[in-house]
């Protein structure tokens, strides 16, 4: 975020001082062309494939955030509950995990086993719960007996 205030401040700065002069959308497209809407989302489109890379899940739950929400399953031997990720970081490292492989210590963090690595939770919702962050999420969730699927 912090990131983002600083690009508004210089762009800001940039446009009062007339060293960045604003472009409309049109002057880029090629003639004859008309600007495009963006595709409509479907819910099909929210699930997360836990075989591609951490990088990509990633930009997917970004993308999605807060609404409509990157999401996918938690199963246990006797119920399949849907959750949302909110907030993420991936992580590249060589694993023998199967994707979807919950990899947590219980109390403060929990990561899912991706094609390439490994996606860290930070931010999530399970269905008929309130968002929290994964520490209070292990508070009250035995993730011990859990796997993640599509």
């Amino acid at each position: 975020m912090k990131y983002g205030a600083r690009l508004v401040i210089r762009t800001l700065a940039g446009i009062a001082d007339k060293s960045i002069i604003p472009h409309l959308q049109s002057d880029f497209l090629k003639p004859g062309e008309s600007p495009k809407e963006a595709p409509k989302i479907f819910p099909e489109d929210c699930n997360i494939d836990w075989n591609k890379d951490p990088v990509s899940i990633h930009n997917l739950i970004r993308g999605l955030a807060p609404n409509p929400g990157a999401r996918s399953f938690l199963k246990t031997d006797d119920k399949r509950l849907s959750f949302k990720i909110f907030e993420s970081y991936p992580e590249y490292v060589e694993h023998n995990f199967k994707p979807g492989f919950i990899v947590s210590d219980g109390k403060h963090f929990m990561k899912i086993a991706t094609g390439k690595g490994f996606l860290n939770i930070v931010n999530l919702q399970v269905e008929g719960r309130n968002r929290m962050l994964t520490i209070e999420f292990l508070r009250g969730f035995n993730i011990s007996d859990c796997t993640v699927v599509n």
